[in-house]
């Protein structure tokens, strides 16, 4: 009889919980399916539908969820639910980490500052050898890597003269710093960016035509999410680069290779709540914060020719930049069931560039100032950044869910111009300004300013 007894309330138990979660799962809303949402949100919504039933079974036994997890349970069920109204899109935005996205745009839209001033070093070494001392110009790429740039700090002298070249070791150092936005698309929250940094270095003059150098840099970017105000990533970055160049004449070959460390500092603004009218006690405003890292690998080759009109240079050019990093996967914290476990990502970028600049020396009565001009077009060959892979912290079932990044633009421009002084005791100084044109929703505008010393 107490068999039977067990068997039924058994069978009761079982024909309730099934019931109530029928009847749970009915008054639910499929945020997967909602029309109108934009691929992240679609994402994000599709995950809580697995998530969150999963939730529900677990919770159904006490003591069964932890309290990030009970966390997660109350707000996905206030969206599933429909008790957000018309804010759940708010809401769905919210919980995805957008800032995420915006370290490979950091990336592959600013560049590598090693690169970006390292080549005006390698036009300068090289022109200072042809008889001109350069004036050591370069430029903080700011949207994608400048090529090298010249400028002359005297005019005459032979092309293996100590006094002309000012000495075989150069050293230099050279603030760099850009600013820009990215506007918001359907794919990816928008930012505004600055950075600022250093670069520091010294060459050697090995052979006539042929060069060697090491430089540090070191870059700070702050980018503000502002799909509105999301929260911000910023990073530090610290690059050892080695270069070189050679010549033939007014041919020249140069390359260059080195690697960055990148620290990421992220912060995700997580406020939402339900349409007007509704409980205001739905509403949720908490940060998630999180850090991680990341080493990049780059290098980049040049070829060009140089046209000699009196006091006018001409020189065509062409240049390949290759560009490899890699984002440590992180946890966030202190958002309690909203923190996200974000997967680590690999970012590469292939830019093949084909410009010219023009440059004209005059000499005053304190040095010789060179100003200069250049136009490049820009091609992506690569960079094709796989959508980021996450999924919440809680979630017991581990379901990931997908963070669509926007496709890169191809083809571009970049126009800049430069005032190089050459001063006396082999004292060189500089200014640069340099903009892109043609990149969607992307403004760029980057600056330097400089100091050379030869020995």
């Amino acid at each position: 009889m107490r068999c039977q007894r067990r068997m039924v309330l058994a069978i009761l138990t079982f024909v309730f919980v099934f019931v109530a979660r029928a009847a749970w799962s009915q008054e639910l809303i499929n945020l997967g399916t909602l029309p109108g949402l934009t691929p992240y949100q679609t994402q994000v919504g599709t995950a809580i539908d697995v998530v969150c039933p999963q939730l529900a079974d677990m919770a159904r036994k006490p003591g069964n969820l932890n309290s990030a997890q009970q966390d997660l349970l109350t707000q996905c069920t206030n969206m599933k639910t429909g008790r957000l109204g018309s804010g759940l899109d708010n809401a769905l935005t919210n919980v995805t980490s957008l800032q995420t996205t915006s370290q490979g745009s950091a990336v592959s839209d600013t560049r590598t500052p090693q690169f970006a001033s390292l080549g005006t070093r390698l036009t300068g070494l090289r022109l200072g050898t042809a008889g001109l001392k350069v004036a050591d110009l370069n430029l903080d790429g700011g949207q994608k890597t400048a090529s090298g740039y010249f400028g002359s700090e005297g005019s005459g002298g032979g092309a293996s003269s100590d006094s002309g070249l000012g000495g075989r070791l150069g050293v230099f150092l050279n603030p760099l710093g850009s600013f820009g936005t990215q506007d918001a698309t359907s794919r990816q929250a928008g930012f505004d960016f600055h950075n600022i940094g250093v670069l520091a270095g010294a060459d050697y003059r090995i052979l006539d035509n042929l060069f060697a150098g090491a430089a540090f840099s070191y870059l700070r970017t702050d980018a503000s999410i502002n799909a509105p105000a999301l929260g911000s990533a910023d990073s530090n970055a610290y690059g050892l680069t080695l270069y070189g160049v050679y010549y033939i004449g007014p041919l020249y070959f140069d390359l260059l290779g080195g690697f960055t460390y990148n620290t990421f500092d992220l912060t995700r603004q997580i406020s939402y709540g339900p349409s007007a009218g509704g409980d205001p006690s739905l509403a949720v405003n908490s940060t998630a914060t999180a850090d991680t890292s990341g080493w990049q690998y780059s290098f980049n080759g040049g070829i060009g020719y140089d046209f000699t009109f009196g006091p006018f240079i001409a020189t065509p050019y062409f240049r390949v930049d290759y560009i490899n990093l890699n984002v440590d996967g992180y946890t966030e914290s202190g958002a309690g069931g909203l923190n996200l476990k974000v997967k680590s990502q690999t970012i590469e970028s292939l830019l093949t560039v084909l410009g010219g600049r023009i440059s004209y020396n005059f000499s005053t009565s304190f040095g010789v100032l060179t100003p200069q001009f250049r136009a490049e077009w820009r091609h992506e060959n690569l960079n094709v950044q796989p959508s980021l892979r996450a999924q919440f912290a809680a979630d017991p079932t581990n379901t990931v869910f997908s963070i669509p990044t926007a496709t890169p633009d191809r083809d571009y421009c970049a126009l800049g111009a430069s005032l190089s002084a050459a001063l006396a005791r082999n004292v060189s100084a500089f200014v640069d300004f340099e903009t892109v044109l043609g990149l969607q929703n992307v403004s760029n505008y980057g600056f330097t300013g400089g100091i050379r010393m030869s020995f």
